[in-house]
């Protein structure tokens, strides 16, 4: 077996790291290893020369101490596995998609890969346990190249020498028009992706409820769980639906009118990471609904990208409606383009850095 010069480590399936392209672009088709834990059993094939897997499947649903137990002995299993593989290969780059993947295995890092490996952060974690801050802070200091997915990330990592790699994905010129929003009442919301905080869920479901002007639809992993919710209140304008095929993302967008990407506020979970949806939303021209006071919403706002609101302010409901007015269109436009081109702007400053570390 010959070994790549560059791995490329992560905590999860391809389908669930997107922007691994992103890296493997910037390889410039130089070969490079895959170190995961295959969480789905499927062996995923993301172009790798080689493939290190490790198998652990993890069960999906509401917490319980047996899913938590499961997790733990995979986070254990995986740093083994991973280590091993790192110290018997001696790679000269090293790729650690997410934070924890590399606060997990920071031992190995520091001692072998100083200078040589990127620590990429897409979301908020552990930052508020002292150990966990105080060893990602040295991973990001041992890092020439530390990336992060979101400008206020800086809130809670610190003022450090960061890299902004968004969690965009480039669409054509025909994927742009698969939405075929007719502007028409009711309003078709659709949310897209997996259900993260059901409570809160219910809570936008409670402001649109029964709203002619609005129809509101879930599609993703966890989202089949709101069902009994609706029947149990006779709610006739919101549908949901499970887990789809990850390709299909898209095309889930098919018929919306807007896009809702609403989680709740006031926790580091939620204030601070900047949603796919967002530049989904930005490149099919679809205005999107997201919570006041985060990061999601500054972005929102000062673009004019739709509305930031909180669920029990009914009296948002009329800007909503307001939003395919002929004068928001036209603002709407300008500032989804405006907001491209800062997104492609800080992508390209980074993937320039990310490719002088992988001297291509």
């Amino acid at each position: 077996m010959s070994v790549s010069d560059v791995c490329i480590v992560s905590m999860d399936n391809v389908k669930r790291v997107p922007y691994i392209a992103q890296y493997i672009k910037c390889l410039c088709g130089k070969d490079f290893d895959f170190l995961f834990w295959d969480r789905d059993c499927t062996d995923d094939d993301a172009g790798q020369n080689n493939s290190f897997a490790y198998q652990h499947k993890v069960r999906h649903g509401e917490p319980t101490l047996a899913q938590r137990l499961d997790k733990l002995t995979g986070y254990v299993g995986f740093k083994r596995f991973a280590s091993k593989i790192l110290k018997t290969n001696e790679y000269k780059r090293v790729v650690c998609l997410s934070g924890n993947a590399a606060v997990l295995l920071n031992d190995i890092l520091l001692d072998r890969y100083s200078g040589r490996f990127i620590i990429d952060i897409r979301d908020y974690w552990h930052e508020d346990n002292r150990n966990y801050h105080n060893i990602e802070q040295r991973l990001i200091e041992a890092s020439p190249c530390p990336v992060i997915s979101s400008p206020a990330y800086k809130n809670f990592l610190g003022y450090h020498n960061f890299r902004i790699m968004h969690n965009s994905q480039i669409l054509g010129d025909e994927e742009k028009h698969i939405a075929n929003h007719d502007h028409n009442i009711p309003f078709r919301i659709v949310c897209v992706g997996a259900a993260k905080n059901l409570d809160y869920d219910k809570k936008v479901i409670d402001c649109f409820a029964d709203d002619k002007r609005f129809s509101l639809v879930f599609r993703g992993r966890g989202y089949e769980q709101l069902d009994g919710y609706i029947k149990e209140h006779g709610i006739s304008n919101v549908e949901v639906a499970g887990e789809f095929d990850f390709s299909l993302t898209l095309k889930q967008y098919v018929d919306a009118d807007m896009a809702l990407s609403m989680y709740g506020n006031g926790s580091p979970y939620w204030d601070y990471a900047l949603a796919n949806k967002l530049y989904f939303a930005a490149q099919l021209g679809l205005p999107i609904l997201v919570c006041d006071k985060t990061a999601m919403a500054d972005m929102t706002e000062k673009y004019e990208l739709g509305v930031a609101f909180d669920p029990s302010d009914r009296s948002a409901k009329d800007r909503i409606a307001q939003l395919y007015s002929d004068d928001l269109i036209s603002k709407r436009r300008e500032g989804c383009r405006n907001f491209l081109n800062r997104i492609e702007a800080d992508n390209t400053r980074t993937f320039a850095d990310i490719k002088e570390f992988f001297d291509c």
